[in-house]
């Protein structure tokens, strides 16, 4: 996978939690109308794959819940994969950020990348960082889909969410889909104030997503329980969570029923278990200018910070690093804001879930020979938080070239304290090396 496609399709992702990628595909924005062309000639060739009926049945509804041609979706193998709901933002956020670049490649007549003098770089930056401000300020968005192509979309992701319930009728996530479209149509003609469904036809299309939802979850919350630890990607990517907070949130004002109570007092049961999981470790890859010193001279034992550090987007308390270690960071947009462990390197780079740092830096070596040199280094940059109050400013964020960083180390060659290590994971302009450290980060109770 080249660095170009990389960095063109890296987003956030997921990993299922019973599947292992030895190779991570990221997610790029997709032509809804290619992906069903895909995936319908992948149901051609593979007629009982019931996890293909199931995302058709995803491309449709999230054309119709998104109003757009364009969504999120990974392609390089023969069946897409789709992302969940709610990592779909993120690919439209991109395709924000790709439209803005584009507008300001053509304002400054540059035709590529490779075109952008460096001493023009930084004042580039800033220009696409204005005008996707701007943009967003306007509500930019790409062309809407019609209210004909919408109902097509919903129909179609009806049917097959359908079919694959009817292939599949003990599965909590096929379930879970049919819930949604429906919920969201309900929106729909909330939104455009139809007169077409009557009110008390919605109210029962909802009491029917609410049952849904309940199969959801009920169907999901057994195996999803039985974790040992909360998924890296939070509580949100188990279909048990996201179906059991949806029926309490359908269903709490219906206090008179009593079969509503019970159902949802078994939910919050289940909801409650998921939420006493343990949070696994994060690792993000730090180290120190001064050589020859131990993982233990890095990390600031009596400090800790808030800092959202798994990428859930909640703000927890952690231990932390001493203000002269450095951290990996992820800023291509040279923002200086680093507010989640999606942009550092390690467990949770750019949501996707790797075993540690140095496979994170791994997807970055485009010629596979264990260090990030020239244009590889590209969007790396060191974070000091010198105030050690676990918030980025604008001069603790520096770039490479600023510290005569030459390349980075890829590859573990080691351990320290149980930690995998690199002992050349630095090296410098003037030959010297420092090691890199895939530091097991901890919660804090």
């Amino acid at each position: 996978m080249t660095r170009n496609k990389l960095l063109s399709m890296m987003l956030l992702t997921f990993l299922l939690s019973t599947i292992s990628f030895g190779m991570f595909i990221l997610p790029t924005v997709a032509p809804v109308d290619r992906l069903i062309k895909n995936t319908t000639a992948y149901i051609n060739e593979n007629p009982q794959d019931t996890n293909a009926y199931y995302t058709l049945g995803r491309i449709h509804y999230l054309a119709f819940v998104n109003k757009s041609g364009l969504i999120g979706a990974y392609e390089s193998e023969a069946l897409p994969r789709i992302p969940q709901d709610w990592l779909q933002q993120s690919a439209i956020s991109q395709n924000l950020y790709n439209h803005a670049r584009e507008i300001v490649m053509k304002e400054y007549g540059y035709a590529s990348d490779g075109d952008i003098p460096s001493d023009k770089r930084t004042e580039f930056n800033n220009a696409v960082q204005n005008k996707r401000m701007e943009l967003e300020q306007q509500k930019w968005s790409p062309e809407k889909l019609e209210n004909d192509e919408l109902y097509d979309h919903a129909n179609k992701a009806m049917k097959y969410f359908n079919k694959v319930i009817e292939m599949d009728s003990e599965n909590g996530l096929y379930y879970h889909g049919l819930a949604c479209l429906i919920e969201q149509y309900t929106k729909h003609l909330d939104e455009i104030k139809s007169e077409v469904v009557p009110e008390q036809f919605r109210k029962v299309m909802l009491e029917q997503a609410k049952q849904y939802y309940y199969k959801a979850f009920s169907y999901s919350i057994k195996e999803d329980s039985g974790r040992r630890f909360k998924p890296a990607a939070g509580l949100r990517s188990l279909i048990s969570f996201e179906a059991g907070n949806a029926y309490i949130r359908l269903s709490e004002a219906d206090t008179n029923n009593q079969q509503v109570q019970k159902n949802l007092k078994e939910v919050k049961a289940g909801l409650k278990k998921l939420d006493n999981l343990a949070q696994g470790p994060i690792t993000p890859v730090i180290f120190s200018l001064t050589q020859n010193q131990t993982l233990n001279e890095l990390i600031a034992s009596e400090q800790n910070v808030q800092f959202d550090l798994d990428g859930d987007g909640i703000k927890e308390t952690w231990s932390w690093v001493k203000p002269e270690t450095g951290i990996l960071v992820w800023d291509p947009e040279n923002k200086s804001q680093i507010t989640s462990g999606r942009q550092l390197f390690g467990s949770v780079s750019w949501w996707i879930f790797y075993e540690d740092g140095y496979k994170a830096l791994n997807a970055l070596d485009d010629n596979r020979d264990g260090l990030l040199t020239e244009t590889e280094l590209n969007g790396i940059r060191v974070w000091f938080d010198r105030n050690s109050n676990g918030i980025s400013e604008q001069d603790e964020v520096v770039d490479l070239k600023d510290l005569n960083v030459k390349a980075i180390g890829t590859k573990s060659t080691g351990n320290q304290y149980g930690m995998p290590i690199c002992e050349t994971g630095i090296i410098f302009s003037d030959g010297k090396t420092v090691t890199t450290y895939d530091w097991i980060a901890l919660p804090m109770k």
